[in-house]
């Protein structure tokens, strides 16, 4: 966990959080299991950094957010940011 706050930048953060969830709950499609400002200190940064970061996701076609509800719609482009260093 160390390493991941580190030597990973948010988005790297945030894709590995949004993958491991989509585990947890065995679907690709999920709520968000808190507030953002929590996820944001969850991730080591501060909201609005946290809303740029899953802005970028979306642009990118990796998620799909609507309130607090996520689709993520390419596993493997989320997996490989999630890997980026």
């Amino acid at each position: 966990m160390i390493e991941d706050l580190s030597l990973r930048d948010v988005s790297c953060r945030l894709a590995k959080y949004l993958l491991n969830l989509a585990g947890q709950k065995k679907s690709n499609t999920f709520n968000l299991d808190m507030q953002k400002s929590e996820l944001a200190l969850k991730l080591a940064t501060i909201p609005e950094t946290l809303s740029r970061n899953l802005k970028k996701l979306k642009i990118r076609k990796l998620i799909y957010l609507k309130d607090n509800r996520v689709t993520i719609l390419n596993p493997e482009g989320l997996r490989k940011l999630a890997e980026d260093l």
